[in-house]
């Protein structure tokens, strides 16, 4: 046998020098196995390498070579395959609780929806019916439009990356959602709830709370060098969520608000208490 006998996967493999010519000449994306001087063998495709330590193994993994570039073809890409790879692209992009939301948009509703559809062949008629069938199964339109979100944004990427040439979701009618009226308290009601926190430990919280407008991530956030008592002003920088710190979510949330007088006098007592660090 030839040193560094070269094959072809679709035929037997050469077993002289003239085969070996013959076959060096093989169609372009074919790949190809071949014995190196040590003994060892090798699989090749497109300067993709493999090695192994006997020919059927090489062959194995040559096979494996070609399934993943059949695969990686855009008119072969699924959409499950395309929603792995941008929920990777897009994780250290997002805000750890943006990207659960992410994940169970992706993972609960729309890889089972669309299942091992070709990615090009979506459209907007196929989107559609998903959404009213998921509408049907009592999922709220604001869910929905979540899942629109997701679907349009991982589309946006398969266009740059010329996987498609055009995002079905520009064409498609989302649910509309209706607005939830935003009960608040009323005067008597915020009385009530300052005097009952007067002499809790956390009463400086429970004020920011109704007097700043603070989401709880941001209340919960707040360190002591964010309080400048001399200038009255309180810095918002980070937020907490499920114990992990981060940034707010624009950078119009990082801000820095005027302290209404009750609030202001509240963390004064809270820094007199003893408790302030």
């Amino acid at each position: 046998t030839h040193p560094s006998r070269k094959t072809s996967l679709s035929t037997d493999a050469p077993t002289d020098t003239g085969a070996y010519l013959c076959m060096a000449r093989r169609a372009a994306g074919e790949g190809s196995v071949y014995r190196r001087k040590d003994g060892s063998w090798v699989a090749q495709l497109n300067g993709t390498y493999r090695y192994a330590r006997d020919e059927a193994t090489a062959k194995q993994k040559l096979y494996k070579l070609l399934a993943g570039a059949e695969e990686a073809k855009p008119e072969n890409i699924t959409v499950v395959k395309h929603f792995d790879d941008y929920l990777k692209l897009v994780q250290t992009n997002l805000k750890p609780r943006t990207f659960k939301r992410y994940r169970e948009a992706v993972d609960a509703h729309l890889k089972p929806a669309f299942g091992k559809q070709k990615l090009h062949t979506l459209d907007a008629q196929k989107i559609e019916r998903v959404y009213a069938k998921k509408l049907e199964q009592g999922l709220s339109p604001a869910s929905v439009q979540l899942l629109h979100a997701v679907l349009s944004a991982s589309l946006k990427r398969a266009i740059r990356l010329k996987l498609i040439q055009h995002n079905p979701c520009k064409d498609v009618q989302t649910p509309r959602v209706e607005r939830e009226e935003v009960e608040v308290f009323d005067p008597s009601e915020v009385r009530s709830l300052l005097s009952a926190a007067k002499y809790d430990r956390l009463e400086a919280l429970w004020v920011l709370a109704l007097t700043t407008g603070l989401r709880e991530g941001e209340l919960l956030g707040l360190q002591s060098y964010d309080l400048d008592l001399r200038a009255g002003t309180l810095r918002i920088s980070r937020t907490v969520y499920n114990g992990v710190v981060g940034t707010p979510k624009s950078k119009r949330s990082r801000r820095t608000i005027t302290l209404p007088k009750i609030a202001y006098d509240a963390l004064q007592r809270h820094i007199e208490s003893g408790e302030y660090g």
